[in-house]
């Protein structure tokens, strides 16, 4: 067997986590050079993208979800992270533009950010509470950010039907912030077709995402139900004259029948592939 082949196994077990590769890195590089040829030098098209595919599902934890019940409490989890997340992004992103903050803002803010920390410790009680009162904040400002609208609908299910699963996330989990800012920008480019096919995109990577983790989609279903939200019913100037005042209208765009269209696509998604993976 050639060194070649064993060092590009190698490097395809990196998809693996490290403390995975420590008790089981040399059976299954063992496994994979046994079933090679002694001429092969590369491993196989189709056994490469397994052994990463893989991998990536054990870094994700996605083998710890036996059950339906499993699947769909850890991606509520993740949907409620990323849409804290999305609430935070906004506010920090017209900072950094120059933008001042009122003081209700930075109230806001700041109990997103502890939302986010309990929603990380399965605290669910807590983490509904800190999200309802952002909300309740940001709505007295005449502003109706529908992530955290649908963040706390997603920690009150979690709280009333999955209560018991309460598995924490690493600190790790914070790094949805890159995400999110990218996120915040789709419900102003929805109107252009540039805006329908970065969701278009952001849909078809959840599905692609469904072979490797059930719970990406339904995380991401989450998001598209916001942006769909966003782009359906909120506060609005009476008319277009500076200074003028608000009301909250129901005015659905178009696209949001497009964007509820793929959220049935991926909650779907979500369903069938958890139950494949409970019949494995």
């Amino acid at each position: 067997m050639s060194d070649p082949l064993t060092r590009r196994y190698r490097l395809l077990l990196l998809a693996y986590p490290s403390e995975y590769r420590e008790r089981r890195g040399d059976e299954l590089l063992g496994t994979v050079l046994d079933d090679a040829s002694p001429e092969q030098r590369w491993p196989s098209g189709r056994e490469a993208a397994s052994i990463v595919a893989q991998g990536l599902r054990a870094r994700l934890g996605a083998a710890r979800c036996r059950t339906p019940g499993a699947v769909w409490s850890e991606g509520l989890q993740m949907g409620a992270l990323l849409l804290l997340g999305l609430a935070v992004a906004g506010p920090v992103g017209d900072l950094f533009r120059g933008a001042g903050w009122s003081v209700r803002t930075g109230i806001a803010v700041l109990l997103a950010l502890a939302g986010i920390v309990a929603t990380l410790r399965a605290r669910w009680i807590v983490a509904l509470a800190l999200t309802a009162a952002c909300l309740t904040v940001f709505t007295l400002d005449r502003w109706l950010p529908w992530s955290l609208g649908t963040a706390v609908v997603a920690l009150a299910v979690l709280a009333v039907r999955f209560r018991s699963a309460r598995r924490a996330r690493s600190a790790e989990w914070l790094l949805v912030a890159p995400v999110t800012v990218a996120v915040q920008h789709m419900p102003d480019l929805v109107a252009l077709p540039v805006g329908v096919a970065v969701i278009a995109g952001f849909v078809f990577v959840c599905l692609v995402g469904v072979a490797l983790d059930p719970r990406i989609p339904i995380a991401g279903a989450w998001l598209l139900v916001a942006i769909a939200l966003d782009n359906t019913a909120g506060f609005r100037l009476y008319d277009d004259t500076p200074g003028s005042d608000t009301r909250f209208v129901v005015h659905p765009a178009p696209v949001s029948y497009v964007l509820l269209s793929m959220v049935a696509v991926l909650f779907l998604a979500g369903y069938v592939r958890s139950r494949q993976l409970t019949r494995l």
